[in-house]
């Protein structure tokens, strides 16, 4: 079973991530004969304790996603209106030079506005994968 190890502290569990348009998307790019545009690498965060995944809304205006719909969403601040959104996520770790990658089937996202983190991984890409947590030795792993 491939595995991704990282190490984390008491900033999160930050893994590397690699986010392009979804395969719809892509498809009518090409049916139009636009390039695709260069998927672009980030910085994630894996969150145990959200349901959807997001996306900056930068990066998803640098690829020119558009939002398939617009949701309602309860965070800590309460209840606000979120883009909803289709992309390709692959979680992979450029730290060891690994060629393994996580890459599940598109994923519905939402727009998301976090300094610093590109990517917020949720249980909706978690569940597809097993994930360890090794507390006292500062390190975690995903088991796919």
């Amino acid at each position: 079973m491939p595995q991704l190890s990282f190490p984390f502290d008491l900033n999160g569990m930050i893994v590397d991530v690699m986010i392009a348009p979804g395969a719809n998307d892509l498809a009518a790019l090409a049916a139009a004969g636009e390039p695709w545009p260069t998927p672009r690498s980030g910085k994630g965060l894996i969150d145990t304790g959200t349901n959807v995944s997001g996306v900056s809304l930068r990066i998803l205006d640098e690829l020119g996603i558009l939002p398939l719909d617009e949701l309602k969403t309860l965070g800590i601040g309460g209840e606000v209106d979120v883009g909803y959104y289709e992309v390709s996520l692959t979680i992979l770790n450029r730290t060891n030079g690994s060629q393994i990658e996580y890459s599940p089937p598109d994923v519905k996202v939402i727009g998301i506005d976090i300094p610093e983190i590109d990517a917020l991984i949720g249980l909706d890409v978690l569940i597809g994968c097993r994930m360890m947590l090794d507390g006292p030795g500062r390190k975690f792993s995903l088991h796919f």
